[in-house]
């Protein structure tokens, strides 16, 4: 990337650079079927799901971490 866009894109408002973040990864979810997980993913991503199946008070909900991150 740019050093420069990146210099003018981190110059905007925390809420305009929070909505171009999640536009992004969005973006990226979008073409994620060509994406593949490695095996270290794959079983690193097992092992969370196990863990918030046995135990779902471990994490914390989308709504606290989203509030959380509107806090800055």
């Amino acid at each position: 990337m740019d050093t420069s866009l990146r210099d003018e894109l981190l110059k905007l408002p925390i809420d305009d650079r929070m909505e171009l973040a999640a536009y992004l990864w969005d973006s990226v979810v979008d073409q994620q079927s060509g994406v593949e997980l490695t095996d270290a993913q794959r079983t690193e991503l097992v092992r969370r799901v196990r863990k918030t199946e046995h135990d779902p008070s471990a994490g914390v909900s989308w709504e606290d971490l989203d509030a959380e991150l509107a806090r800055g």
